[in-house]
């Protein structure tokens, strides 16, 4: 029958329609998250500047607990840092740093990674930055929120 309309009414509980549409962000929030993580890990691996694997093991998706509960939230972050001096090196990787001497002293003196005596220098090269997050980022699609 071409041109017969029915009409429907509908009573919609706005709590539950809330809650299963939050948990539905929720998880493609979450899933955006892993994938971006991923990125990272495999631009961490592509470049090369992995020694012991710390800066991949402590990369780890958390929820950000200061946004709310409908503004979804999740921070992809490394808490790798170095186990005598507790500066945060994947910063550096991150960013770069530039070449640089000591400031008041002739030398400077450290221990290098895998080294058994210290040794005097009086310039070190920067590291070029890595852009490990920064690329992962760029490279982030709407359709890794997708299941």
């Amino acid at each position: 029958m071409p041109g017969r309309v029915s009409y429907v009414k509908m009573n919609l509980d706005e709590g539950a329609a809330v809650k299963i549409i939050a948990n539905m962000g929720n998880q493609a929030a979450y899933r955006m998250a892993q994938k971006l993580r991923s990125r990272v890990i495999g631009n961490m691996r592509a470049a090369g500047r992995i020694d012991s694997g710390k800066m991949i093991q402590q990369t780890q998706v958390r929820r950000d607990e200061t946004t709310p509960k409908l503004v979804l939230g999740y921070t992809v972050s490394t808490d790798a840092t170095d186990p005598r001096t507790g500066f945060p090196y994947p910063i550096v990787q991150e960013r770069g740093s530039r070449g640089h001497g000591p400031r008041s002293a002739p030398f400077m003196v450290f221990t290098p990674k895998g080294g058994s005596h210290p040794i005097r220098v009086k310039y070190v090269r920067g590291v070029t930055a890595g852009n490990f997050f920064k690329d992962a980022l760029a490279a982030t699609r709407a359709s890794d929120a997708l299941p």
